[in-house]
């Protein structure tokens, strides 16, 4: 009966952080947290998203589908999303210093829908993310890959 209370707790909370997202971005009526536009909210709340959407996808498959679900994870899922965040505003990082899209080159923005997509799959997909990041910098600068990115 505890799992069911930590899976539901655990889908609201995935739930409420993508709806304080949409809030703080466009706000309730006449009423937001931010009057103005800023690309650096808008990669964070896209990040974000993505790693909220990760997480609800791997509530349904463990729980529903597998059913292996393990409340050892209960600790992951509280902390994924947040670095999510970290990883969409970091995909910006890289993406204005021309280092991610175009091998290296510098790139004008048109339209920030590449940028957005970009952040929800950092999101989305973390390890991947930071695995495709170490080997940038081992490629540009030459450090060795971390044991995070499955290289040993």
């Amino acid at each position: 009966m505890k799992t069911i209370f930590t899976i539901y707790g655990l889908f609201f909370y995935h739930i409420s952080l993508i709806g304080l997202g949409l809030y703080i971005r466009f706000g309730w009526g006449n009423y937001a947290l931010w009057k103005f536009s800023s690309i650096w909210l808008d990669v964070s709340l896209f990040g974000l998203a993505g790693g909220s959407v990760y997480c609800l996808r791997g509530l349904y498959l463990h729980y529903c589908v597998e059913k292996d679900w393990d409340n050892v994870w209960f600790i992951w899922h509280l902390a994924r999303p947040f670095v999510s965040t970290v990883c969409g505003v970091v995909s910006l990082v890289f993406v204005k210093a021309g280092l991610l899209l175009f091998g290296g080159a510098s790139i004008e923005m048109q339209n920030h829908y590449g940028v957005y997509a970009l952040a929800f799959i950092a999101g989305l997909n973390v390890d991947n993310f930071v695995k495709k990041i170490e080997l940038i910098f081992k490629e540009a600068v030459g450090i060795e890959q971390t044991r995070t990115s499955g290289e040993e």
